[in-house]
C-alpha cells in the first residue's frame, strides 16, 4: 500500500514508465474465463465470499 501511496505523487515520466496503445480487440476478456477455470478447479473457493461473490460477478458479465 506504501509503494501505491508513493507512485500517486509521481508523474508518469518520473517513473520512467510509457503508455501504450490501447488494445481495441475483442479478444481480451480480462482473463474472466481463467478465473471461472480456476473455480471450477477448486471449489472450496467458492465458499468464501470475497471469491463467491466475484465469481458470480464475472459469470453474470460472461452472460450478458
Amino acid at each position: 500500500m506504501s509503494k501505491n501511496y508513493q507512485k500517486h505523487l509521481l508523474s508518469i515520466d518520473d517513473l520512467g514508465w510509457k503508455l501504450h496503445e490501447v488494445d481495441n480487440s475483442q479478444n481480451w476478456d480480462g482473463l474472466s474465463k481463467f478465473y471461472l477455470e480456476q473455480c471450477y478447479k477448486n471449489p472450496g473457493l467458492l465458499k468464501l465470499t470475497y471469491f463467491k461473490n466475484w465469481y458470480n460477478a464475472v459469470k453474470l458479465s460472461l452472460e450478458n
